[in-house]
């Protein structure tokens, strides 16, 4: 009898403890009992040589236009590219050519059409000496014809050509792109080419980019005007690498990914491809699918998400900070803490997804957003989404912010300087139609608030086209960065999603994940204010190059520990690969006389020999 009684009383101890557990799970303030982790910010240390600098001839790239504002544009789109990836240059006036010295590693661009501009016994004679020349457009000027390896012309094409054919190795990754991508649309000359000129690039049986050889020089003609394009500026950056005996560019090795919209209110029911495949509401096919999908990736890949949150999809003003923390509570306790827990980043995408602009400032009308009254409305939407996320997570700071539909104008901007001072990036989009209010921009710093940092993003969506690939794979060989973004409810929308379901874009976009990850090694996963800091390091280091026949010499100011170099080889070439005093030199791909080199010293000389 006693027995039995102690087992009851047991019984209803545990039933007691359950229930308390029960409850206490259930509680509105269960973040002030259980405090969410904080991930420390990495911290990136940064190395620098001391001594004499390299010794030897430096690569330097000139720009010069026709005058038109179109071979300005070219001109400034391309050496940002080179800005980025640390390859020295400097914009010439017309009358300056006659006074370069010719060198293999002294490189002329002219951007723009009108040839007339340009004085051809400079140029030739500079190349005849050494020099290389890159022609940025096509044009079409017969006194230029065998300078540039051209044997005859046809004309200008009445119809563009579409896609990209590559005839040579020139950075891992670019792949052909079909005459049926709506990506690659090109304006070009319709040639015959000189019998040593060599062809590297096509677009439907019409080359896009050659060189030929002009007496001691080297001299590469770009047959398109889509190099306007910040899509190609890796392209081309590579495509001087070809033109000199020797090249070393920068690699920032940032891999950011966002997921848009996360946490946010979760639609109610279902919807057809969700219901079709797993016969689940939205609700818990994001928990029990789609959520363990992303953190079996994070696990995988070593995946760091930002994640932007929304307070609400009203568009009006209505919920005060009590309400939307009632609605929220679930999922903004639930996969906040799990996203921190995996070394995430909590964002901020608004407290609705109404675009920080006013009604005087552009937005593209086919969203259908409400345009604000004013900067002081914003404001207040602000501090109520600020107070909504201090209530959850009261030892967070909100650093990131990506505008709702990557709109955004000055007045918004503003107000958020003024609510969230700590916000120090801002992630829109790298390609944008301004004229639409989409906020296009470079990374960098703003100009206006000296402590807020652009960090576009290049890529979006799970399932890759091959434009997608071809994107990313241009900025990854400009400096090596990957930012992108994708939403929870792509998957629900027909147009995002490409009529796949889940299961398909999952496929899609972890073949993608195996590509970054087998292709680029040393690019680094990190959230969004992490890559911010390294971005910066980057950026703001110092990198002297010195070439000779047989070596190259390198000498950094505060450059990253590690840093990583792309360094192309002229055929015929090699490096010794392995492990060096100074770290470590892997080939990218066989026989193309790419190497990366990883520095874990700020001086290197790298020795070039026979194969």
């Amino acid at each position: 009898m006693d027995k039995l009684k102690l087992n009851i009383g047991l019984a209803g101890i545990v039933f007691l403890i359950g229930l308390a557990a029960f409850q206490f799970l259930r509680m509105e303030n269960v973040h002030e009992v259980i405090t969410p982790v904080v991930s420390a910010e990495k911290d990136f240390t940064t190395m620098s040589a001391a001594g004499d600098s390299a010794g030897g001839q430096t690569l330097k790239v000139y720009f010069a236009g026709d005058g038109s504002e179109s071979s300005k544009r070219l001109n400034e789109n391309l050496s940002q590219g080179l800005h980025y990836g640390k390859v020295p240059y400097e914009h010439l006036s017309v009358d300056e050519i006659s006074e370069l010295e010719p060198s293999p590693f002294h490189v002329l661009v002219l951007g723009g059409e009108n040839s007339k501009a340009w004085p051809y016994k400079e140029v030739e004679a500079f190349v005849e000496k050494g020099g290389r020349l890159i022609f940025a457009s096509r044009f079409n000027d017969q006194a230029w014809y065998d300078l540039a390896g051209i044997e005859e012309t046809y004309g200008f094409s009445s119809e563009p050509s579409y896609g990209f054919t590559f005839h040579s190795a020139i950075f891992p990754g670019y792949g052909e792109l079909g005459s049926d991508t709506p990506f690659a649309v090109n304006s070009t000359l319709e040639v015959s080419l000189k019998e040593n000129a060599n062809t590297l690039i096509s677009s439907e049986e019409q080359p896009v980019l050659w060189s030929n050889l002009y007496g001691e020089g080297k001299v590469f003609f770009w047959n398109t005007t889509m190099l306007e394009s910040k899509n190609l500026r890796g392209l081309f950056l590579h495509s001087i690498g070809l033109a000199v005996p020797a090249f070393v560019t920068g690699q920032a090795a940032v891999q950011v990914i966002f997921i848009d919209d996360f946490p946010s209110p979760v639609p109610a029911g279902s919807s057809s491809p969700v219901k079709e495949q797993y016969g689940l509401s939205i609700a818990d096919f994001y928990k029990k699918i789609w959520w363990e999908d992303m953190k079996a990736w994070s696990e995988k890949y070593g995946l760091k998400y930002t994640s932007p949150f929304i307070g609400t999809y009203r568009s009006d003003m209505e919920l005060s900070v009590d309400d939307m923390i009632k609605k929220a509570r679930r999922h903004m306790t639930f996969y906040g803490r799990e996203l921190l827990e995996a070394e995430g980043e909590i964002g901020f995408h608004g407290y609705n997804h109404q675009s920080l602009v006013t009604e005087a400032e552009p937005a593209d009308p086919s969203l259908g957003y409400r345009p604000w009254k004013d900067q002081d409305e914003m404001e207040e939407g602000l501090k109520r989404a600020k107070a909504f996320f201090e209530h959850f997570y009261p030892n967070q700071q909100l650093k990131s912010y990506v505008p709702p539909s990557n709109i955004i104008n000055e007045t918004g901007i503003a107000a958020l300087q003024n609510i969230m001072p700590d916000i120090e990036t801002v992630a829109s989009l790298y390609v944008a139609d301004a004229d639409k209010g989409y906020f296009g921009q470079e990374f960098e710093f703003d100009e206006k608030y000296e402590n807020l940092y652009h960090f576009p993003r290049i890529t979006s969506r799970y399932n890759f086209h091959p434009e997608d690939e071809f994107v990313q794979t241009d900025a990854i060989a400009n400096f090596g960065v990957v930012s992108h973004f994708f939403h929870p409810d792509d998957v629900l929308d027909e147009h995002r999603a490409g009529d796949k379901g889940w299961p398909e874009l999952k496929a899609d976009f972890e073949k993608n994940l195996k590509k970054l990850a087998g292709t680029y090694p040393w690019l680094e996963p990190l959230t969004m204010k992490d890559a911010r800091n390294k971005l910066i390091k980057y950026q703001e280091a110092e990198l002297e190059v010195a070439y000779s026949a047989d070596s190259i010499e390198i000498s950094g100011q505060n450059i990253l520990n590690p840093s990583h170099l792309i360094v192309r080889v002229q055929e015929g070439k090699r490096l010794e690969t392995g492990n060096h005093p100074y770290g470590q030199v892997s080939q990218l791909e066989d026989e193309t006389g790419l190497y990366l080199v990883k520095l874990t010293r700020p001086q290197a000389k790298l020795l070039i020999k026979e194969w």
